[in-house]
């Protein structure tokens, strides 16, 4: 996985096999809400992931950031794809991804 980072949001996907998911994530500079945006897509038929999937594996992420990393991270927006594959942890391996990027970006 490769973390791309652009006008403060961070991107990064993940593909393994015939799993695909996508996250964007702006982080912000205090505490505060999160506001979770499902981009839009063409012909999707069905929804596989809403907010509140992603939101309880992005919360359980910036948990294990603060401590591995011992910084906090601030999160203000999160993107993702309602056609992404549903996975028990793929929005908590990139989340702590990026957190890891930033933390060695410092």
């Amino acid at each position: 996985m490769k973390v791309f980072h652009q006008d403060n949001l961070y991107k990064i996907a993940r593909i393994t096999g015939p799993q695909h998911n996508f996250l964007g994530v702006r982080i912000g500079v205090k505490p505060g809400s999160i506001i979770y945006t499902c981009l839009p897509e063409e012909n999707v038929v069905s929804a596989r992931v809403n907010e509140e999937y992603v939101s309880k594996q992005i919360d359980a992420a910036l948990g294990v950031a603060a401590e591995v990393y011992g910084i906090p991270f601030y999160v203000s927006e999160v993107q993702f794809l309602a056609s992404d594959s549903q996975s028990k942890d793929a929005y908590k391996i990139m989340m702590l991804e990026i957190c890891k990027f930033i933390a060695n970006s410092r």
